[in-house]
C-alpha cells in the first residue's frame, strides 16, 4: 500500500508541474506581446522625432539656400552692370555726337556691346537717333553726351535682364538634400536594428527555434526591453529542458525497471497484448527466466543481489539489441522475460541455452550459484490467444523446467504450431530472395487522420507478401529480411513502388504517404544515394513523403545515420519517429535531428483511456515535442475512447483500425476507387 501511495503522489506532482509549466509559457507569451507593443511605441517616437528634425533641417536649409542664392545673384548683377557701364564709358570717350555720321557710328558701336538691346538719343524731348525697340523690363543706363559746344543730349541704353549671367546653386542644394535623406534613412535603420533583434528573439520564443546565442544582448547598450526578452528566453529554454526531462522521467517511472533499465511488467504485458491482438496472423514465444536461486542472496547480501541482477539485465539488453523481433523486461524481483516473433521452437531453445551459457561464464562463474542460477519456461502463441493463457503456459513450462534439474529450459508447444508455420533461416532467405527477384510486394494503405481538419488525405504504406495464399505482414517478413541481409533491397522496392503509385495515380495528386525504412537502409550509403537521386528527379513529390524510422533506431543513430537524415530532409521529404515509448529512450534526439513528427507506439496507445500514467506521459511528450516544433501522432488506435483521450491530450493525428483497415485499393471519395496493384 505504501508503494501505491508514493506512486500516486509522484504522478500528482508531475501533473501540477506540467500545468504550472504550461501556465508559465502562456504568461511568457503575453509578456512578449506586451514588450513588443512597448518597444514598437518607443521606437515609433524616436522615428517621429528623427524625421521631424530632418524635415526642419530641410526647411531651414531651403530658406538659407534661397537667401544665399538671391544675395549671390544680386552681387553678380552689380558686377555685371559695372562692367557694362565701363564698356559704355570706353565707347563714349571715343565717340563724337556733334554730327549725324558720328552719332550713328557711336550708337552702332554701343549696340554691339553684350546685353544692349536698344538705344535712344533725345534732345529737348525729341528723338534724334534710336536703335531697337524699347521694353519696360530692360535695365536702363542714362548718359549725357555733347552734341555741340553748348548743348547736351540724353542717351538711354537698354540692357536686357534675360541676358544677364547667373550661377545657380541648385546642384549643391540637391546634393545636400540627398545627403540628409540618406542620413535620415540610415539613422532610421540604426534605430530599428534593436527592434529587428527583438522580433527575432520573440519569434524564437513562440516557435521554440532558438539557440543560446539569442540570450546575449545585440550590442553594448541593449534596450531594457531586450534584456527582458533575454530573461524570457533563458526561462523558456530552461522550461523546455525541464519538460523534456520530465517526459523522460515519467517514461522511466511508468515503463522502466529502476534497477536494470529494462522494461518493467507493465511494458512487457502491453507489448504482449499488442501482438496477441494484431489483425495479422503472427506467431511468437514468451520466455520466463526465473532466477529464484538468488533469493538467498536477496536476503543475506542485498548489494550482491542487486549487482548480479544488473549484470543479468545488461546481458538481456544486449540480446535485444543484437536480435530483431525481441523484447525483454524484468517482470519481478527474480523474473526476467523475453518476447520473440517468428522463431522455431528449436531456435528458441538454442538461444535460451546460449544465454544460460553466457551468464554462467560472464556473471555466475565465480559465485556460489554457478551450477544453478536460473530456470526457463517457454510458451508459444499466435494472434488471438489470451495473454493470461500464454503467461500461464509459460509458467507451467517454468515449473516443469524446475523439476527437470539445474539451469534447464522447458518449451510448451501447442498442437497448432506445425513446422510449416515457422520457417527456418535458410527457407526464409530463399523465399524472400524469390519475392525480390519477382518484385512481388503488395502495398496496402492505411488512412491517417489529421485531427486539426479531419483530413484523411494521408496514408501509411504497409507492405505484404503472399505465401501459399497466406498474406504475411511486414512486421513479420521485413525483420526476417533484415536478418538475411535483404532489408535495403526490400526498402528500395517498396519506396520505388510507392513513388510510382504517387506519380501515375491521378487521384493521389495531393495525398501524403508515410513509408517505413529499416535502420540498416538508412545507414547504407548506397541506398541513400539512390534515394536522394530518386527524390531529386521527382521534386514535386518529396514534400508529400514521410519516411519513418523506429525510436530505437534514432536512439542508436551514428554519424552516417545523421548524414542520411540531413540529405533526405534537404530535398523536402520529412522524417517521422515511430513506436515512441521505448523504455530506454529519451527525447534528446528532437534537438539533434531534423524530425517533423512523432508516432506514439501501440503499447502506449492500447487502452490509454484507462491508464492515467500513459496519459501523463503523452501529455508531457506533446509539450516537449511542441517546444521543438514537432507534431505528435498516434498509431494503433483501436477504439473511440482511445482516440477521444488522445485528441483531448493534444495529439495532432492518428491511425489504426478505428479509422480504417489497411487496403490495397484507396477509396478517395464515394465514387473513385484507385487500384494500386
Amino acid at each position: 500500500m505504501l508503494g501505491i501511495v508514493i506512486r500516486a503522489s509522484t504522478i500528482e506532482g508531475i501533473k501540477v508541474y506540467g500545468i504550472a509549466s504550461i501556465f508559465r509559457l502562456s504568461l511568457a507569451r503575453q509578456v512578449v506581446e506586451r514588450w513588443n507593443f512597448i518597444i514598437m511605441k518607443s521606437v515609433a517616437y524616436k522615428i517621429i522625432i528623427l524625421w521631424c528634425a530632418a524635415l526642419s533641417g530641410l526647411l531651414a536649409l531651403s530658406t538659407y539656400s534661397e537667401s544665399e542664392a538671391l544675395a549671390s545673384h544680386t552681387q553678380q548683377l552689380q558686377s555685371y552692370y559695372l562692367q557694362q557701364q565701363a564698356e559704355v564709358h570706353r565707347v563714349l570717350r571715343r565717340a563724337s555726337f556733334s554730327d549725324i555720321n558720328g552719332r550713328r557710328d557711336a550708337m552702332g558701336e554701343l549696340s554691339l556691346l553684350s546685353g544692349v538691346v536698344a538705344l535712344e538719343l533725345r534732345h529737348n524731348g525729341e528723338v534724334m537717333e534710336s536703335i531697337g525697340s524699347l521694353r519696360e523690363d530692360d535695365f536702363l543706363m542714362l548718359a549725357l553726351v555733347p552734341i555741340n559746344s553748348a548743348e547736351l543730349a540724353e542717351l538711354t541704353i537698354h540692357i536686357a535682364l534675360t541676358e544677364l549671367p547667373s550661377e545657380s546653386s541648385f546642384s549643391y542644394f540637391f546634393l545636400l538634400l540627398l545627403a540628409i535623406l540618406i542620413g535620415a534613412i540610415a539613422a532610421t535603420l540604426y534605430i530599428l536594428v534593436p527592434l529587428f533583434h527583438l522580433e527575432e528573439k520573440a519569434e524564437s520564443i513562440l516557435t521554440g527555434d532558438f539557440d543560446p546565442e539569442h540570450f546575449s544582448p545585440s550590442d553594448e547598450h541593449p534596450l531594457t526591453s531586450e534584456l527582458a526578452i533575454n530573461l524570457l528566453l533563458n526561462e523558456h529554454h530552461f522550461s523546455r529542458q525541464q519538460q523534456t526531462e520530465l517526459s523522460n522521467r515519467l517514461r522511466r517511472h511508468s515503463f522502466v525497471d529502476s534497477l536494470t533499465g529494462l522494461g518493467n511488467r507493465e511494458y512487457f504485458d502491453a507489448e504482449l497484448e499488442v501482438h496477441l491482438t494484431a489483425e495479422d496472423n503472427v506467431t511468437g514465444a514468451v520466455g520466463i527466466f526465473s532466477f529464484e536461486p538468488l533469493m538467498d542472496c536477496f536476503h543475506d547480501d542485498r548489494a550482491m543481489f542487486n549487482d548480479l541482477i544488473v549484470q543479468v539485465g545488461q546481458r538481456f539488453l544486449e540480446l535485444s539489441n543484437e536480435e530483431d523481433l525481441y523484447w525483454v523486461a524484468r517482470r519481478g524481483d527474480t523474473d526476467f522475460a523475453w518476447l520473440t516473433l517468428e522463431n522455431s521452437p528449436d531456435k528458441v531453445s538454442r538461444q535460451c541455452y546460449k544465454l544460460i551459457k553466457d551468464l554462467a561464464r560472464s556473471v555466475f562463474d565465480a559465485t556460489e550459484f554457478q551450477h544453478h542460477f536460473v530456470d526457463v519456461g517457454v510458451a508459444f502463441f499466435k494472434s488471438g490467444d489470451a495473454a493470461y493463457e500464454v503467461l500461464a503456459s509459460a509458467d507451467m513450462a517454468l515449473r516443469n523446467a524446475q523439476l527437470e534439474g539445474e539451469n534447464k529450459v522447458n518449451v510448451f508447444k501447442p498442437d497448432y504450431l506445425t513446422k510449416d508455420m515457422i520457417k527456418g533461416g535458410v527457407r526464409w532467405r530463399s523465399f524472400l530472395q524469390n519475392k525480390l527477384d519477382r518484385r512481388e510486394v503488395i502495398l496496402y494503405f492505411q488512412p491517417q487522420i489529421n485531427s486539426l481538419n479531419d483530413d484523411f488525405n494521408s496514408f501509411e504504406v504497409l507492405s505484404r507478401i503472399e505465401d501459399n495464399s497466406k498474406i504475411i505482414p511486414a512486421s513479420v517478413f521485413l525483420p526476417m529480411a533484415s536478418r538475411c541481409g535483404l532489408a535495403s533491397e526490400f526498402d528500395r522496392l517498396i519506396v520505388d513502388t510507392a513513388l510510382k503509385s504517387l506519380t501515375f495515380g491521378s487521384q493521389l495528386s495531393s495525398a501524403e504517404l508515410s513509408i517505413n525504412l529499416f535502420s540498416d537502409s538508412v545507414r547504407n550509403e548506397k541506398f541513400i544515394h539512390w534515394l536522394v537521386q530518386r527524390l531529386s528527379s521527382l521534386p514535386e513529390l518529396s514534400e508529400r513523403l514521410y519516411f519513418e524510422v523506429s525510436e530505437f533506431a534514432i536512439m542508436n543513430a551514428d554519424q552516417t545515420f545523421a548524414w542520411a537524415l540531413e540529405q533526405v530532409a534537404e530535398l523536402g521529404a520529412r522524417w517521422c519517429v515511430e513506436s515512441v515509448g521505448s523504455p530506454n529512450a529519451d527525447l534528446s534526439y528532437l534537438r539533434r535531428y531534423p524530425i517533423d513528427r512523432l508516432k506514439i507506439g501501440h503499447s502506449i496507445v492500447r487502452q490509454i483511456d484507462q491508464h492515467e500514467e500513459k496519459q501523463l506521459f503523452v501529455q508531457t511528450l506533446i509539450t516537449a515535442a511542441n517546444h521543438a516544433g514537432v507534431m505528435v501522432w498516434a498509431e494503433g488506435v483501436e477504439s473511440q475512447d482511445e482516440w477521444e483521450t488522445l485528441a483531448n491530450l493534444g495529439v495532432t493525428g492518428g491511425q489504426g483500425f478505428w479509422f480504417g483497415e489497411p487496403q490495397d485499393k484507396l477509396l478517395l471519395d464515394d465514387s473513385v476507387e484507385v487500384d494500386m496493384d
